[in-house]
């Protein structure tokens, strides 16, 4: 199936499925998605797609799989402050500390930060 998502939206898709970027530009956790790449999703995860610029996808959906479009950003503006914190500490290494509940998005909001921190050239190590 083809979808066409305008720009500022999200494409959330709960796997099993896979996506591949046919044109526009997107996101997945602060990554930027390369057109022609497949991303797998497995079954019991959900990505978000936030579109950059408008965006065709082509996506695959397994059984129990679902497509959603949404207005909304995929990235909460807390992690994105807390990513421009990161980013500003003069002193390093840092070390952060993330602690939740079962599934409340720890491991999600790590790989947020760790997306971002490498895409600015920042050495990252995670222990999930």
């Amino acid at each position: 199936m083809d979808k066409t998502i305008e720009k500022g939206k999200t494409l959330l898709v709960d796997g099993p499925a896979s996506v591949t970027l046919a044109s526009g530009s997107a996101e997945v956790f602060g990554l930027p998605v390369k057109t022609a790449n497949k991303i797998i999703i497995r079954e019991g995860k959900r990505l978000p797609f936030f579109v950059d610029e408008k965006a065709t996808f082509d996506i695959s959906l397994g059984e129990g799989a679902a497509v959603e479009e949404t207005n909304e950003k995929s990235i909460p503006p807390s992690w994105g402050k807390a990513y421009e914190e990161l980013a500003d500490l003069q002193e390093r290494p840092a070390v952060s500390l993330i602690l939740g509940t079962v599934d409340s998005g720890k491991t999600s909001f790590a790989t947020y930060l760790t997306n971002r921190l490498v895409r600015e050239k920042c050495k990252v190590a995670l222990l999930d």
